[in-house]
């Protein structure tokens, strides 16, 4: 949990055909951020030299005192950082020590002191004479630096901080019961933070853990080729392509998280104004915001990996949404905003299915996987005539044998081919009209208690019950569908 130097919903019970079934119930925006948080300017606290006693044994004797500067850094620092990376940050301390690891500029400690942020105050680091007396072409850099490593361990410590909500046993034991998840100690945290957390869990789905959702999200991408798995990449490799902000980020998932989220923040951070000096840095420390602000605006394979995964930080509250629309720029999905699915095939006009619009999440079956599924009803067109029709999307969510609990929102890739998704058009009236979509896939690119936004590229589908024998979809047939479920309605 380090960070290196860089070079210059709530559910219900609900009885359907569906086995252990839970109704879907969105929960409205005033659950993302209490107004008294969102409304508070953030402020980051140095640990004074009297209080080094809060700190680890390997950390206490080197701790010394913050310098002007430094603290003046800290304040600038606070700028780039959400409401639910600030309230993580309990204190700040300077230490004389690389943690243990040549490079290091800062680090959040994983099994105790969880929420304090340690700051290499060594010379070539965070230090007041590298603060203060560096050459003015490179001092803004050099604080920049500074700052980048504040927001990259404020993650971690708002991942910590998220990890007070972690259910007992969501994650699985080694045998003998060694090395389990088990909720942080919430002591560590204000009762003011430990709320917040617990309304982001609540609202995100995430009583399984963060770390586990983000891998499990990212495996998606990786299974379809859409993104590179951790740990494979190399110097030079397209970074935003393989689903990463950067090569240090790429190692694993909790440092994906904090790269994506910290480089997102200072993406576009060229002066620093407390010390009025421009940034003069030669390389791209944010690529994927430079590949999706330099794209044609469609979503894609190509970029289909960040663009969720930086939905996924905006929607859980570690990025704001000014920081994420200037990452993306113009690239969307362009979901209109009426709830429903919109069918829109080539010279046709698009047809909305927003009526009786619900949702559901259980098992179908005794011994079958979670599912999420989505229904809505709307009209379709055959040989002339205008039919009632409904469609409607099954995804699986996690596998047979999964607490409804630790299911998070569906969020991601999900094949057709594969069975992780399915989408049908059921017209009972005209049943030849009706298809089954077996190729393609579904993209649901933001998932929280305010809405789930989605799309579907159909590549093949079956008309099941025409005469004599099923046949296949005409290609010019298939529609591009996108998708809203919505809290208020």
């Amino acid at each position: 949990m380090s960070r290196y130097f860089h070079a210059g919903l709530t559910t219900q019970a609900y009885h359907s055909r569906m086995k252990t079934c839970l109704r879907v119930t969105l929960l409205l925006a005033g659950l993302f951020l209490s107004a008294t948080a969102a409304a508070q300017a953030c402020a980051l606290a140095a640990l004074p030299t009297a209080q080094s006693d809060r700190l680890g044994d390997e950390n206490r004797s080197a701790h010394v005192a913050a310098g002007p500067s430094q603290l003046l850094m800290l304040q600038e620092a606070a700028t780039r950082l959400s409401p639910l990376q600030c309230a993580s940050v309990r204190w700040v301390a300077f230490v004389n020590s690389s943690g243990g690891s040549d490079g290091t500029m800062g680090w959040v400690m994983a099994n105790h002191h969880q929420s304090i942020l340690h700051l290499n105050a060594l010379p070539g680091a965070v230090s007041e004479a590298e603060l203060t007396g560096s050459r003015p072409e490179i001092r803004a850099n050099i604080w920049l630096t500074a700052i980048e490593t504040v927001a990259h361990e404020s993650v971690h410590s708002a991942v910590n901080l998220l990890h007070t909500q972690l259910r007992d046993g969501a994650v699985e034991c080694l045998p003998l019961g060694l090395f389990c998840d088990e909720p942080n100690d919430p002591s560590q945290w204000s009762a003011q933070a430990v709320e917040l957390a617990r309304e982001a869990v609540q609202r995100m789905r995430l009583e399984g853990g963060v770390v586990a959702e983000w891998q499990r999200l990212h495996t998606s991408f990786t299974a379809a080729g859409w993104a590179s798995p951790y740990g494979s990449l190399g110097e030079g490799a397209d970074l935003a392509e393989a689903g990463f902000m950067s090569l240090y980020g790429s190692g694993k998932p909790g440092e994906d998280i904090a790269e994506m989220a910290a480089l997102a923040s200072t993406h576009g951070y060229n002066h620093i104004s407390s010390i009025d000096l421009p940034v003069n840095r030669h390389s791209d420390t944010a690529p994927a915001c430079t590949a999706l602000n330099s794209g044609d605006g469609h979503v894609s394979n190509r970029n289909a990996a960040v663009f969720t995964k930086l939905s996924f930080l905006r929607d859980l509250g570690l990025l704001s949404g000014e920081v994420f629309d200037a990452c993306v720029g113009s690239t969307s999905l362009n979901v209109p905003a009426a709830e429903g699915f919109h069918l829109r095939m080539t010279g046709r006009e698009p047809r909305l299915f927003g009526e009786n619009v619900s949702a559901h999440m259980g098992r179908f079956g005794d011994n079958g996987p979670m599912t999420f599924e989505m229904s809505a009803d709307g009209q379709a067109d055959f040989q002339g005539e205008s039919f009632a029709a409904t469609a409607r999307l099954r995804l699986t969510v996690a596998p047979a044998g999964t607490p409804i609990e630790v299911v998070s929102w569906p969020r991601g890739l999900y094949p057709f081919h594969t069975g992780q998704a399915t989408f049908s058009l059921e017209v009972p009236d005209a049943p030849a009209a009706g298809f089954e979509a077996d190729l393609g896939f579904a993209l649901v690119t933001s998932a929280s208690g305010e809405s789930i936004v989605g799309a579907l590229n159909l590549q093949r589908a079956i008309r099941p019950h025409t005469p004599l024998v099923p046949v296949p979809m005409a290609t010019a047939d298939l529609p591009t569908v996108l998708f809203r479920l919505s809290a208020d309605r």
